[in-house]
């Protein structure tokens, strides 16, 4: 679903009745109607009830039946300006539904070079790491006998395994830098040693991957009640000289995971990927009224033309007060940074620090999702119908019907329930009519007017 909405639609204010422009136009057309009876009418004849009828109640009818017809047309103009409102509240309200479906993250774990790192990034202890005083290498140990890469998976494993071992058979897949063919059976091992059961299939990835993995853990998720997915992701150089910080997190998205008052899971909702502007794509993010207003925003990799729009988007919305730019911190963007922002987000999260944002971007192509340790409430269905001409059809029938009856009364001095049931047919099939041929051309001009503007 594409991350847009449409503009923000006005309602057209409630105009007064204009009751001395209606007051004079039932007196002009009486008393036009009364000089012309008084012209045509027999001198020898006396005033009777066709009189008063022909000069006053016909006028009257009329008037009426007039002003009926301009209240129809005055309505179709609202109903077209309803219409555009209820179909961007609906845009909204699916929008809403897409933006709160989510991920259960029921457990994670992260190793950098610098202990306690989530607590000293949101300044609950310590100091705020600073490059380049940041150390980037991990000192993983492990001697001769054991490489980098199994000393990363067991130290990674190690603090998630319980759950691992409660909600077994999962999905395992990973990225490592510098990854060779014993890798894989590393991990495996390593999974093996601490005695959890997982698929027999683990899917080394040949990059780094972005948040469109998550859309694609989103798209199996439906396809299984007990979707269960580790993530690994390794950022090791080795021997090679690197300014960036070393890192790993790890992952384990569980959606049949039991919700407990010891230890709550974190929700992981629907990214938002493949945009070209950040800055836009960010406001409708806003706009979908996520569970709870984000407190923290971490990023990497965002370009000047990108960061200050992005940022200045919150500065108007008023959200997300603390916002950590892992580079400042790490020293240079490094391909690991953005899942590592994930699970540093988990902690905060779980920490009490309300919903974090995350945000990424890679050769000009930005990312969000949003964590929050809250379950999203569903929103509310757009339940407002405006006025329109369908709620006019009884008054315009009716005074139809009487200005037709009494007009034949008046010009053809004859009437009989031939002609009632005509008159009564005529102003049924006129009004009805009239209405739903009003509100269809109302409600296609508002869909093909906001529908143009994505076009």
């Amino acid at each position: 679903m594409k991350w847009t909405l449409y503009p923000p639609q006005t309602l057209p204010e409630k105009e007064p009745i204009p009751w001395p422009g209606i007051l004079l136009a039932y007196i002009l057309v009486i008393g036009l109607f009364l000089v012309i009876t008084i012209s045509d009418w027999p001198d020898n004849k006396p005033v009777d009830f066709m009189f008063y009828t022909q000069g006053m109640v016909l006028p009257f009818l009329f008037v009426s039946m007039t002003i009926s017809y301009i209240v129809m047309g005055k309505s179709t103009y609202d109903c077209y300006h309803f219409s555009r409102w209820n179909i961007a509240q609906w845009r909204l309200y699916h929008l809403k539904n897409y933006a709160q479906q989510h991920l259960i993250i029921a457990a994670w774990s992260s190793k950098t070079p610098v202990d306690e790192l989530t607590l000293r990034m949101i300044q609950l202890k310590g100091d705020l790491p600073l490059a380049p005083r940041t150390p980037l290498r991990m000192a993983l140990g492990g001697g001769f006998e054991t490489t980098p890469a199994r000393q990363l998976f067991s130290q990674l494993v190690a603090p998630i395994v319980e759950t691992l071992r409660a909600y077994p058979n999962f999905k395992v897949s990973y990225w490592l830098r510098n990854a060779n063919e014993l890798t894989t059976g590393e991990l495996r091992d390593v999974l093996s040693h601490c005695a959890v059961t997982f698929e027999e299939e683990i899917i080394a990835l040949d990059k780094c991957p972005d948040f469109s993995l998550l859309n694609k853990t989103f798209a199996d998720s439906e396809q299984r009640w007990d979707y269960r997915h580790l993530l690994i992701i390794g950022d090791l150089y080795g021997k090679e000289e690197n300014k960036c910080m070393e890192n790993g997190s790890a992952l384990f998205i569980c959606q049949d995971f039991q919700l407990k008052e010891s230890l709550k899971p974190v929700f992981l909702f629907q990214p938002l990927t493949g945009v070209d502007e950040l800055e836009k794509s960010a406001a409708v993010f806003i706009e979908a009224q996520q569970p709870t207003e984000p407190k923290t925003l971490w990023f990497t990799g965002l370009t000047a033309h990108q960061k200050y729009p992005f940022l200045n988007v919150l500065n108007e919305y008023k959200t997300v007060p603390l916002r950590l730019e892992l580079e400042l911190s790490f020293g240079e963007s490094s391909a690991g940074y953005r899942w590592l922002a994930l699970a540093l987000a988990a902690d905060a999260a779980r920490y009490a620090q309300g919903a974090q944002l995350v945000a990424a971007s890679e050769k000009n192509m930005p990312e969000m999702v949003l964590l929050s340790t809250e379950r999203p409430r569903s929103p509310l269905k757009p339940g407002y119908d405006g006025p329109g001409p369908l709620s006019h059809i009884a008054h315009v029938a009716l005074t139809t019907l009487a200005t037709l009856i009494t007009g034949w009364a008046v010009y053809f001095k004859t009437l009989n329930w031939t002609t009632i049931l005509i008159c009564t047919g005529s102003a049924l099939v006129i009004s009805f009519a009239l209405s739903f041929l009003l509100t269809h051309m109302a409600i296609n001009a508002a869909g093909d007017d906001l529908g143009s503007i994505h076009h």
